[in-house]
């Protein structure tokens, strides 16, 4: 290998280096040849979990004194531990610090403009918008991010335009962007693919804000007052069903029963096919025995995993879903799920006021 010419090396290690880092780290110990002719690629792609290994990597790019050093293309951030995030048993809580850090420590891993794919998973509030200069990165073409960050990113003056993204996948935590369809579109005029993932019927405003948007989609008259961005070829949209709450209530169930069935038919109505609705995230076949919470590390495990093929087959990673996840495909069941809780909510009125009438 010693031997080998460098362009061949780098070759090499352009293809090898796709992981978390490991692969990256691992080069650098094999000997100086190999460390040198690896610098390029060490960290290409980079997977980072919680507040230490956070400012130990931005330490490291500011200590970096060649600018091959800091060449970061593929980044997976997020600031819970990697035991919280993938390893985590049911009724065992880690307590991370994260959350006493200043956003400064992100700001500066995300100033790098090499950057293409990011997923950028923060748990914690922050004071300032931690996004900021992500959105402004030339080469980002792919972004996978919580809700609550665009929502931070709109009590800013002007939310700048990422023209170079083309996939964004937006995943809700403890807040939604309002209107979602602006938001969206103030990202990235010219995106291509959006999928929201998790959106929860408690938000009556999103879920009409995104049916509204996904109904003007199909309207080609004008696209300039399209609420989505016009370039989209595919939007993936999936609610969080109300039985994963600890709170929830028929008419929580019924809503997002009603929703569902309206954007099923948006879908249905699309002729372009742009438009998938997914079955909500409690009709995903995940084990029997799996609880809530083992049920938010399948998810971003498969959010990682997502994250990792993207170099094999971007496509193929998030945007390519089994026919079996379709909502249409599950509206029969769906359907006498909705006529049976009408009907137990009205049972639950009539006990609560005898006098009042029922028209049928």
């Amino acid at each position: 290998m010693n031997k080998c010419p460098n362009e061949i090396l780098g070759l090499i290690f352009a293809q090898a280096c796709t992981d978390d880092g490991l692969t990256g780290r691992s080069l650098s110990l094999v000997s100086e040849v190999i460390r040198s002719a690896s610098r390029r690629y060490a960290l290409q792609s980079i997977a980072l979990y919680g507040s230490y290994q956070l400012s130990a990597f931005a330490s490291l790019l500011d200590t970096a004194v060649d600018a091959e050093d800091r060449r970061v293309c593929h980044l997976y951030l997020t600031d819970r531990r990697h035991v919280w995030m993938e390893y985590l048993p049911e009724g065992f809580h880690v307590n991370d610090p994260s959350q006493e850090h200043s956003t400064d420590v992100i700001l500066r891993i995300l100033k790098a403009a090499t950057l293409q794919t990011l997923a950028l998973l923060l748990f914690d509030r922050y004071d300032q918008p931690p996004l900021t200069d992500a959105i402004r990165l030339p080469n980002l073409e792919e972004l996978a991010v919580h809700s609550s960050s665009l929502y931070s990113h709109l009590t800013q003056p002007q939310l700048p335009e990422c023209l170079s993204l083309r996939r964004l996948h937006v995943i809700q935590d403890f807040t939604w962007p309002t209107p979602s369809t602006e938001a969206v579109s103030r990202l990235s005029p010219l995106l291509t693919h959006l999928r929201l993932s998790r959106i929860r019927v408690s938000r009556k405003n999103t879920l009409r804000d995104i049916v509204q948007g996904l109904e003007r989609m199909l309207q080609q008259d004008d696209l300039a007052s399209t609420g989505f961005p016009p370039t989209l070829k595919r939007v993936l949209v999936q609610m969080q069903h109300p039985f994963q709450y600890y709170s929830t209530t028929v008419a929580n169930e019924l809503l997002v029963l009603s929703f569902g069935q309206q954007l099923n038919n948006i879908m249905m109505r699309d002729v372009r096919r742009r438009i998938v609705v997914l079955k909500p995230a409690t009709l995903e076949p995940i084990e029997p025995s799996t609880t809530h919470n083992e049920s938010n590390v399948v998810f971003y495990m498969g959010i990682r995993a997502a994250w990792e093929r993207r170099g094999a087959d971007l496509d193929a990673a998030v945007w390519d879903i089994d026919p079996s996840s379709i909502l249409h495909r599950c509206m029969g069941m769906m359907r006498a799920l909705y006529l049976i809780l009408r009907l137990a909510f009205l049972i639950v009125h009539v006990i609560a006021d005898p006098d009042i009438r029922l028209y049928f």
